[in-house]
Parts: C-alpha cells; structure tokens; sequence
C-alpha cells in the first residue's frame, strides 16, 4: 500500500501539474513522487494536498495510488517512456462499491464513440453493452452523451460498470447517467475532485479510459472525432481496437470507416461474440521498461515548455 507520505505527494503533483507531464514523469520516475513533490514545493507556492485529500474523502471521493489493491494493473502501461510518458496516472478518485482492480481485471472493455450518435449507433451501442455485460465483461466508458452513455445504460442494468471523469464538474452534466452506474459500478477519475474541465484533462480521460481497458471498442464516429484518441491510445498500448461500421453514406460513421483502412490491426467486429473473440485472442502486449532519465526541475502548467516531439 502506498505510505501517507507518498499519497499526499501524489495528490499535490496532481493539483498542480497534473495531468502527468513529461517533465513530472522524469522526475517521479528518477527520483519518486516524494521527492518530486519537495522539489517542486521548493520551487513554487503549492496547496495543500492534505486539505485537497479531506475534501475529497469528505464528499464521498476515495483516493486510490499505485500500491493500493484497488489500483488498477492495466494502468501500468501508461508509465512508460515514449508516446504515452504523460499519460502517467498520478492517482486515481473513485465513487461507488465496486471494487476498481476488481472490475477492470483482464476482459474489461472500453465502448466510446460520438455524443452526437446516430439512431443505429445508440442502438448499437445499447446492445453491445448490455451483451458484453451478460458475457461478464465489464464495460467502461466516459461520462458522455451519445454512444459512451447507451452503451454505460444497457451494462450497468446487468453487472457493475466504470464511467470516467475529466473532471468532476461533469457531475451535474450526467447526474442520471452517474447515479445508475454508481449503484453497484464505480465512478473515477484521474482528476483531483474540484479542479476544472480542461482540454488536457479531457484528453487524459482517453488515455485512462484505454489504460483501464483490455481493449476498445469505437461504436460510431465522425472523421477527426475525439474518442478516436482512446483509440490510438489502445493501439500504443498494444490493445485490442475494435470497429463497428456503419452505411458508407453516414458521416458520422466516416471515422470509423477512415480507421479501419489506416489502421493496420484495427478489426472491424459487428456483434459481442466478434467483441470476445479478439479479446480472448489478443496477444498479451510485451512489457516495456523505460530508461531513467535525468529529472528536470518542474514547474506549474503556465510555465512550462511545449514538450518536444
């Protein structure tokens, strides 16, 4: 389990530079999250995260750290030097009685698409989720209208469901949708509860979504749409990414159809059994060890560099 010391290290890394940056993933790793955080409260004025953490706890929010036995395996695939190196969870805040190590254990599946979906998507997606649940799978999804809430709806009336945050201002966009997955499945989030909606926590939920995931399925989406990003990172990840099509003529199946002919092992699945199919099958991905780079002084987000790519 992770020490005090550290959870609070981990919770004041996440109010101030989190979503896990490059630069906060060089010195954690180099040198741990304590140290990481004594280096940057040396440096800049800082909150104090044992406040952030009693708030949290106070409305309901349970913390959950690497080394704690809710902490997620999958998560470790993001902690790895390269394409996903901030995508690092730093830690992780959870609502509702299921247990997260638990329901997101190898099988459980990611099924995202577009918020503004189609009639056949909602349907699709309503029926791949309720399917997938009655096969024992767990389904998780962001907190989003359209194919994630169809798809979260139909799961969470057969077995325990995981929705994903940004932030915790989404609470009151979703209060029906949160309140049916939260009887018996978990609500999560990477985000330090009362810190805003951010185009960089949105984009984290992705890559914690596909973290979370043993693969992902996209339901229907648009060319450039925005849940195709958990699934490129799934495809980094070495997971399983799965695609339902739609008619040739319906633009907001066009992202789905443009990855299935881009992505090489990309596959195109039409029902739950395709879904389980893959997955069963799927290669377990190789581990990666990152090398231990020099740590670099962190800063807050308005101070730091672009990251090089």
């Amino acid at each position: 389990m992770s020490t005090s010391e550290e959870r609070l290290a981990r919770v004041g890394l996440a109010l101030t530079v989190g979503p896990c940056t490059p630069d906060a993933y060089r010195a954690i790793r180099a040198a741990g999250p304590v140290a990481a955080w004594h280096g940057y409260t040396a440096r800049h004025p800082a909150p104090d995260p044992a406040d952030a953490l009693r708030i949290a706890q106070e409305a309901g929010w349970r913390p959950i750290c690497p080394g704690d036995d809710e902490w997620p395996t999958g998560l470790s695939g993001l902690d790895v030097d390269g394409e996903l190196r901030a995508g690092a969870v730093l830690a992780l805040w959870a609502r509702g009685p299921a247990h997260l190590a638990t329901v997101t254990a190898p099988g459980a599946v990611a099924v995202v698409g577009s918020r503004v979906a189609s009639g056949y998507g909602l349907h699709v997606a309503g029926e791949l989720g309720g399917g997938l649940a009655d096969r024992g799978r767990t389904v998780i999804a962001a907190a989003a209208h359209g194919i994630d809430t169809a798809a979260l709806t139909a799961a969470a009336r057969v077995a325990p469901a995981v929705v994903v945050l940004a932030s915790t201002d989404e609470l009151h966009r979703h209060r029906a949708l949160l309140d049916t997955v939260g009887e018996r499945g978990v609500v999560v989030t990477a985000s330090v509860p009362g810190q805003p909606l951010s185009r960089r926590r949105l984009a984290a939920r992705h890559r914690l979504i596909a973290g979370l995931a043993s693969g992902v399925v996209l339901v229907e989406t648009a060319r450039g749409g925005k849940s195709l990003a958990a699934t490129s990172a799934a495809t980094a990840l070495g997971r399983p990414v799965m695609v339902v099509p739609g008619p040739v003529t319906s633009g907001v199946s066009g992202g789905c159809h443009e990855l299935l002919r881009t992505n090489k092992t990309a596959r195109l699945v039409t029902c739950v059994e395709h879904i389980c199919t893959e997955l069963d099958t799927a290669p377990t991905p190789a581990s990666v060890t990152a090398p231990s780079p020099g740590p670099r002084p962190l800063a807050p987000p308005g101070d730091r560099e672009s990251p090089r790519r």
